[in-house]
């Protein structure tokens, strides 16, 4: 059994590379580098929760990532906001989305409404 030195993480500049050394592991994983990357998982994860802040997922930029990953474009989306001018207007931050919008987008393309209102779902505590 390989002996896993665990690092200590006080800084951002620590957390860099520590991520840093969790991508090099990533990139060339075996057996051996399981349990290291088990370690960071854990000291990256525990940093990240105190210190970085999480910020709610921006509606707009939600949608221009699911475009973009199902490779559609934003003229697809004139089903569930409308014209193609409250598309651009929408996609613009001219137009705020309407409850109506959100139902559509968010049932017909499956991403949840919450992310298109910025809302976090938190886990609840054991």
């Amino acid at each position: 059994m390989k002996t896993v030195t665990v690092p200590v993480i006080k800084s951002d500049e620590d957390l860099h590379a520590a991520l840093e050394r969790m991508r090099l592991l990533l990139g060339n994983a075996d057996e051996e580098s399981e349990d290291e990357i088990g370690v960071l998982a854990l000291v990256i994860e525990d940093y990240e929760n105190k210190y970085v802040p999480f910020r709610d997922p921006d509606p707009i930029e939600v949608i221009d990532f699911v475009l973009k990953e199902r490779g559609l474009k934003e003229s697809d989306l004139i089903p569930y906001i409308g014209s193609h001018q409250k598309v651009s207007d929408v996609l613009n931050r001219s137009l705020p989305l309407t409850v109506d919008m959100i139902g559509n987008i968010s049932e017909d393309l499956s991403i949840p409404a919450g992310a298109l209102i910025g809302v976090r779902h938190k886990t609840p505590a054991a």
